[in-house]
């Protein structure tokens, strides 16, 4: 079961999930038994290997459709308002 979570809490590390920045989860990845097997939700179910990493820019909050994602790589001439981190 997957549990959508705002904000997490290990110890005396807290971190705001709606945001979360390659330090923070560099740092929780340190907590992580360094041979866990990292995976990512499947298409409709199930989970998936992680396939690639990559740097990618993004519109930040402009979908509010469901089914969407609330980010969007930028159009063609479009500014991006930041760079992410992309774990697919």
């Amino acid at each position: 079961m997957f549990l959508q979570l705002s904000r997490l809490e290990l110890g005396n590390w807290q971190v705001e999930l709606n945001d979360m920045k390659a330090s923070e989860l560099i740092e929780l990845l340190r907590m992580l038994d360094p041979d866990a097997r990292v995976v990512i939700h499947g298409h409709a179910d199930g989970y998936d290997d992680v396939a690639g990493i990559d740097e990618i820019p993004l519109r930040l909050n402009v979908n509010s459709e469901g089914g969407r994602g609330v980010h969007e790589y930028p159009e063609e001439g479009e500014a991006a308002d930041t760079t992410a981190l992309l774990i697919a």
